[in-house]
């Protein structure tokens, strides 16, 4: 069941990078309650989506998070899944087989469980992460050709390059062999972003990227090394988990230092790392590997932790001021004037109770008691940052720019794309500006970048009307396996939260690129038949041009934008319904979506206005990289 839990690994080839066999960070995953997918029996995991996440039905003994393989369990199946869901354990020096074969958690894996910080923990691991070593003994990555820390060198060309974006690292990062390549490969990839630069066009710039990854594999050979055939799993898996340890963060298409870790990531690169030399010795390899304590972290010293809280406790006096601005209406948002509001006085903010008496910490304080000052104040800051940053995004401009930014989300142009979607829509949402509440379920970092998808289990975002509730499910999927992955799922979040809403209305929209037909007849036939629990379940299916349309008169200052634009969305959803509930088939249903977009933009803004900009020529801009930055 453990091993369910963790991404597959799969080492094909000369890569020696992860490969995700699910959505989730797995330090995220152990931690979190409950499972990652939909339980046959909903009551095991009741989740009030008005409010918080409910107790669950079996109190003390906490559901294990696992993502089913396969409808049916066959020999096959389960040696498979068994076989990648442990790698990944021991990969990373969670787990060990001990000289009887069987798997124990080694002291790092029982404090990614049990204890404060996995992400910490996670970043030791990393650290720790050599080649050669004893999972391979060489074999793979024989001593007198590999002599690389991966987490050190890909950490060293992000500095050196300001980011790295996935086509770099899946180019570039995944080849290294050895320390001493690391300035090669940044003047490589200089060299390379002149040359991307100077392409135009999706398919010409693919082309470039397996020219020259035929190159690299032409040179390897040559070693008697192999590349694998395609790094575009390995290079979305390893922002991941560069981006759990907090120290990394996305910013469009580049994986990036996190704003304020700057120095943090350049103590851990000071100190010289030695390769673990008795890596072929099972038992000193994971006496090194699997420990839970090292090595220690530069942040971890009591005086460098009390530095860490007076800088927190000053960045928490200034965003408390910069929100109660805000919510008083005396500073301007995102997109208005600076002017006379900057000279309006502004009466003196206490801090809040969970901040007194933490400033002045003796030096014999406990690390344990230091950490959990640090983590109290950092959750302030984060609550601060959203709820500003909630305020700031209130603008048509935003809208407008959020808009924009699906372009090179749906073109698979920045890290991560799947989470991005779900970011970027909920960030739609904030800028309309017309809810009472928005609720993602997706994690977010200090950055207010987006860490990892939505759980399984529920909804990508749930938004609240003063009259109805709006579930919002997207997915980059396009084919065949779009009705298997997300059909039956996403009317099962909706039925949960109608069940939970009454007597308010539930809508939703399921957003893709594209709508396969066999999606849209399972979202028809749950509307119009009630088939599922006799209840109607309204899904309405829009692919993402068609819902960009529909937002675009809402970031406008336009005369003709709807006076009440929460009351005129809920009036469009039910055109949407009524078009189902007229259509023989989903695919008509499909058809009659696209007529109602159009007559509804068209009796908004005219029947000559400029229609939409179709989604491949929108501009894309930076994200939100205008909005004004809150000194830290």
């Amino acid at each position: 069941m453990l091993a369910a839990l963790l991404p597959s690994w799969r080492l094909r080839g000369m890569a020696w990078a992860p490969r995700t066999g699910t959505q989730l960070e797995f330090g995220r995953a152990l931690r979190q309650m409950p499972g990652q997918v939909e339980s046959q029996d909903s009551a095991l995991a009741e989740r009030d989506y008005l409010g918080q996440v409910r107790p669950s039905a079996i109190k003390e003994a906490p559901s294990l998070p696992f993502q089913r393989q396969a409808e049916q369990l066959t020999d096959d199946n389960l040696r498979w899944t068994a076989r990648a869901r442990f790698g990944t354990y021991k990969f990373f020096g969670f787990v060990a087989l001990d000289a009887g074969r069987i798997a124990r958690f080694t002291p790092a894996g029982e404090r990614l469980i049990h204890g404060p910080r996995p992400h910490e923990v996670f970043l030791r691991q990393l650290l720790k992460w050599q080649y050669p070593d004893h999972q391979h003994r060489g074999q793979r990555y024989p001593p007198d050709q590999f002599s690389l820390f991966p987490f050190r060198a890909v950490a060293e060309l992000i500095g050196e390059l300001d980011g790295l974006t996935k086509e770099e690292m899946g180019l570039f990062c995944f080849t290294m062999r050895r320390m001493e390549e690391v300035p090669a490969v940044a003047e490589a990839i200089m060299h390379f972003r002149q040359t991307w630069g100077r392409v135009r066009g999706r398919v010409k710039r693919r082309q470039l990227a397996q020219q020259l990854l035929s190159a690299q594999r032409r040179e390897l050979a040559a070693a008697g090394l192999r590349v694998a055939a395609s790094m575009d799993d390995y290079a979305d898996a390893l922002a991941r988990y560069l981006r759990y340890t907090r120290l990394y963060s996305a910013r469009g298409a580049r994986l990036v230092v996190a704003s304020g870790r700057e120095d943090d990531v350049d103590a851990l690169l000071a100190n010289p790392q030695v390769p673990f030399a008795d890596y072929n010795d099972r038992e000193a390899f994971y006496a090194h590997y699997g420990a839970a304590g090292t090595p220690r972290l530069p942040w971890e010293h009591p005086q460098q932790l009390q530095r860490t809280i007076h800088r927190l406790e000053e960045r928490i006096a200034t965003l408390q001021r910069r929100e109660f601005l805000l919510r008083t209406g005396q500073a301007p948002r995102f997109g208005e004037p600076t002017g006379s509001r900057d000279d309006l006085p502004v009466p003196a903010l206490p801090l809040q109770p969970l901040l007194i008496d933490f400033g002045d910490a003796a030096p014999e304080t406990e690390v344990d008691t230091l950490w959990r000052k640090i983590d109290t104040l950092q959750g302030e800051a984060a609550r601060l940052e959203v709820a500003i940053d909630t305020v700031e995004a209130r603008t048509p401009e935003r809208l407008a720019a959020a808009l924009r930014q699906y372009e090179p989300i749906v073109a698979r142009r920045v890290i991560d794309p799947p989470t991005f979607l779900e970011w970027n829509t909920w960030r739609v949402f904030v800028s309309f500006n017309h809810a009472r509440e928005i609720r993602p379920y997706l994690q977010l970092d200090s950055d207010l970048q987006p860490l990892g998808p939505a759980p399984g289990n529920g909804p990508d975002l749930v938004v609240t009307f003063d009259d109805y509730l709006l579930v919002v499910e997207v997915t980059l999927r396009r084919g065949a396996d779009q009705r298997q992955h997300e059909s039956r799922p996403v009317t099962r979040h909706v039925l949960d939260i109608q069940r939970n809403a009454q007597p308010r209305p539930v809508l939703a929209l399921f957003l893709a690129p594209s709508i396969h037909s066999d999606t849209a007849t399972d979202f028809f036939v749950a509307l119009k038949y009630r088939v599922i629990k006799r209840e109607q379940i309204a899904v309405i299916p829009l692919r993402i041009a068609q819902f960009i349309k529909i937002m675009q008169p809402f970031a406008s200052a336009d005369s003709a934008t709807p006076p009440d634009p929460a009351t005129s969305l809920r009036a469009l959803c039910e055109e949407f319904i009524a078009a189902c509930l007229a259509a023989e088939t989903g695919e008509e249903w499909l058809e009659r979506i696209d007529e109602v977009v159009v007559g509804w933009r068209s009796s908004l803004r005219g029947d000559d206005a400029e229609d939409a900009a179709p989604l491949p020529t929108l501009r894309p801009q930076p994200l939100f990289d205008a909005t004004p930055a809150l000194p830290r």
